[in-house]
């Protein structure tokens, strides 16, 4: 099991989205957002910015639109840092804003974290491939592959996190070095609200949270 402060490790991923450099050494350098940095909705996104503004979207209790339904392709940041206390184990994201909620002052993020020798990459490095989550990769204290979406994120906090429960994740690239590409797909995932409760990360009973997403396509270059 990781340690509990794994589970702000959003936190310090959405604020190095929003401009934190990565140093040579793998360590965070600064956490000072930065204005020139800014996410280009491509063709896809433009329509479903379209189709948000003509349709009524019901939220469900996270403040997460009840269906996510087809995401679309969606341009948006990567990353990758050390886990704590290691010189070799690495964890990498790649996330964005949703289309319908990028113009808003506190939109809804997806995001995937791959972790170095947990879950679905047991005994290994984050790769290539298509996986259906595992066990472990549905536990955020214990996941290789952790499928999330970040609800209302404001002053770089999420109101409510989310963490699929099922998915189907197919990586195309894992980005290791500055100007490469981490690439992945998502298909059929459903979300459980998760909180930390006693210093774990625990499923938030009675929440109504599941957001079926039926697909999202997330790249992001380092």
């Amino acid at each position: 099991m990781r340690t509990p402060v794994r589970s702000t490790l959003c936190l310090v991923i959405f604020l190095a989205a929003c401009g934190a450099r990565i140093g040579g050494d793998d360590t965070v350098d600064d956490l000072r957002p930065d204005a020139s940095i800014s996410r280009q909705p491509d063709a896809a996104m433009q329509q479903q910015q379209v189709d948000a503004a003509v349709q009524t979207v019901m939220d469900n209790g996270c403040g997460v639109a009840s269906t996510l339904g087809e995401l679309g392709n969606l341009t948006g940041f990567a990353g990758q840092q050390l886990q704590d206390g290691s010189t070799t184990q690495r964890i990498r994201w790649v996330g964005s804003e949703t289309a319908a909620t990028s113009n808003q002052a506190t939109p809804d993020v997806v995001m995937v974290e791959l972790w170095d020798n947990f879950g679905s990459f047991s005994g290994g490095a984050a790769r290539t491939g298509t996986f259906t989550l595992t066990a472990a990769d549905k536990d955020y204290d214990t996941c290789g592959i952790c499928v999330l979406m970040l609800a209302n994120v404001a002053n770089n906090t999420p109101a409510k996190t989310m963490l699929a429960t099922a998915a189907t994740v197919t990586i195309t690239s894992v980005g290791t070095n500055a100007g490469q590409v981490t690439q992945l797909a998502v298909t059929n995932a459903t979300f459980t609200e998760i909180a930390v409760v006693n210093q774990d990360t625990v499923s938030v009973a009675g929440s109504n949270c599941t957001s079926p997403l039926s697909h999202v396509d997330l790249r992001g270059t380092l």
